[in-house]
């Protein structure tokens, strides 16, 4: 993002400095070119944006307009004629509210203006002035949603999500792009056409030189938060560079630490989201002509740093938010009590422990309060019963079986099994019946075979009969004889049964007594004569 105006001979300069010498070449292995969309006829561009879903955003109609770049190649217009957006390399960036932020350019002092990504127009979030007259350039975010801006001079304009605006000053008379790091911190590049540096600013504001690269002059920068590499434009050898401080001082080791990644390219931007395929991240580098997708970046999962607190729970992954800013950078945050899992809100150290598969309280341990998590279990009763797992309950407060039980039949009767699943085994409203037996109150007497049991409907049968001969029909009783065809009718009434064994015996008594008369000559009876 250049800030300043060009003289017509530099401005020719510059112009091949942006005209790729030699086809685009990949240099690296662990990277791939995933696309290359044409976004010659949008043209004058600047400034690109990557979208949570893969869309590209980028400044384009003579930096006038915003276009969108879709996963399937497809550009569409955001919104048009919004203002100038001039230089070779406005910004443009997506902020935490999920709007559109870039500098508008074509007035002073330069304004913030923002863009919902439906294209509508947003109030002015503020404007910015640290006194010079020239092209803005540069912005970001930190993890608080503060927009870090400049507007051409030695300053760095802090504007809140209120509006509110403060400076910060750096040693770079002509600031060129701003790009977020780790833990707050800041990379800047100069506009200054033969700078060869990258100044870092951390989050106090102090500046120490990140790298210096001869023959290169890194602008436009993304940064790769998973592996903390940034990628940058060299604008004189029109190259994709990428710088890591693999040895941890702080800066960069040109001989051993700065790899070409893309060669034949001298990007205006270049930007970092997630990959068009949807599945990892890619690094984005925009020019004249094309947006160029460079495909292979592991997913990010949106950590800003050990001393960020990410997921707002109070604590960072190096100490405790104190003063609930939602970062650990302050004096006395930076403690031994770390946070687990930066990116679970549930899981700080002395946290209350849940049962949901994590390790709520930092200990080491997850769900060590509940000892028979995983344990066999059943549910049901009878031939209901299944067997299953204990596992965390649906509140996450305990545990609970998760084997579901049968659906209960009706009852056999003498297989010793609980189909109806009532506790009981084979019980049957009428009993059973057999040899002998009796089919008991409202039921079926014993029926070939022996087994008894029916619907109630009057008083059973009697244990003098069979259980092949017994029906019950009502309050009577039948009994069927195969010898004579006789069919007798019982009353099941219990008096009515004992007065017909009364008069039986009766009967026999006498019938005794006469064949002992007439045999003996007993008293009362004269014997006959022959």
């Amino acid at each position: 993002m250049h800030a300043r105006f060009l003289s017509a001979a530099a401005l020719g300069t510059a112009l091949l400095w942006f005209t790729p010498a030699t086809a685009q070449t990949l240099q690296v292995s662990d990277l791939q070119i995933a696309r290359n969309v044409d976004i010659s006829a949008y043209g004058p561009v600047g400034g690109a944006t990557v979208g949570p879903d893969g869309s590209v955003y980028f400044l384009g109609a003579n930096q006038a307009s915003i276009y969108r770049v879709a996963t399937d190649g497809s550009i569409s217009l955001v919104v048009a004629n919004i203002g100038r957006f001039a230089a070779g390399r406005s910004d443009i960036k997506i902020g935490r509210d999920n709007l559109l932020y870039a500098l508008k350019t074509d007035a002073y002092p330069a304004e913030i203006t923002r863009v919902a990504l439906d294209g509508t127009v947003q109030p002015l979030l503020a404007t910015i002035d640290d006194g010079g007259t020239s092209n803005a350039a540069g912005l970001d975010f930190d993890h608080q949603g503060n927009v870090y801006a400049s507007d051409n001079r030695s300053y760095i304009s802090v504007v809140t999500p209120a509006g509110q605006v403060s400076q910060v000053p750096i040693g770079i008379s002509d600031i060129d792009e701003i790009e977020h790091g780790i833990d707050d911190s800041f990379f800047v590049t100069g506009s200054d056409d033969s700078s060869p540096s990258v100044t870092r600013m951390d989050h106090t504001g102090a500046t120490s030189t990140f790298a210096v690269i001869p023959g290169k002059n890194p602008t436009a920068m993304a940064l790769d938060f998973v592996t903390n590499t940034l990628y940058a434009a060299a604008e004189r050898s029109s190259e994709v560079l990428r710088m890591r401080d693999a040895n941890g001082n702080g800066s960069i080791e040109p001989a051993t630490e700065v790899e070409v990644v893309l060669t034949g390219k001298a990007p205006l931007d270049v930007a970092y989201g997630p990959s068009s395929s949807g599945s990892g991240y890619s690094i984005y580098a925009l020019d004249g002509t094309g947006l160029l997708e460079l495909s292979g970046l592991a997913t990010w999962d949106r950590d800003l740093g050990p001393r960020i607190d990410d997921d707002q729970d109070g604590y960072c992954e190096s100490g405790i938010d104190q003063n609930g800013d939602g970062d650990c950078l302050d004096g006395g945050e930076n403690t031994t009590d770390s946070d687990c899992d930066d990116a679970d809100p549930t899981s700080f150290p002395n946290g209350t422990e849940t049962c949901d598969g994590r390790d709520n309280d930092c200990d080491g341990s997850t769900d060590e309060d509940f000892p028979t998590l995983g344990d066999t279990c059943s549910s049901g009763i009878g031939a209901c019963e299944n067997s299953g797992f204990v596992v965390c309950s649906t509140d996450q407060l305990g545990v609970e079986c998760d084997a579901v039980p049968g659906t209960p039949s009706a009852e056999i009767c003498g297989n010793t099994a609980d189909e109806d699943c009532d506790g009981t085994a084979d019980e049957c409203a009428g009993g059973t019946g057999g040899t002998g037996g009796s089919a008991g109150m409202g039921g079926t007497g014993g029926t070939s075979g022996g087994t008894g049991g029916g619907a109630i409907g009057g008083s059973g049968g009697d244990e003098q009969y069979d259980g092949g001969g017994i029906e019950a029909d009502g309050g009577t009783a039948r009994k069927k004889l195969d010898d004579d065809g006789c069919n007798c009718n019982l009353a099941s009434n219990s008096n009515s049964r004992g007065a017909w064994l009364v008069v039986m015996g009766l009967a026999a008594l006498l019938r005794r007594r006469y064949q002992l008369a007439r045999g003996s000559g007993g008293p009362g009876f004269a014997k006959r004569k022959p």
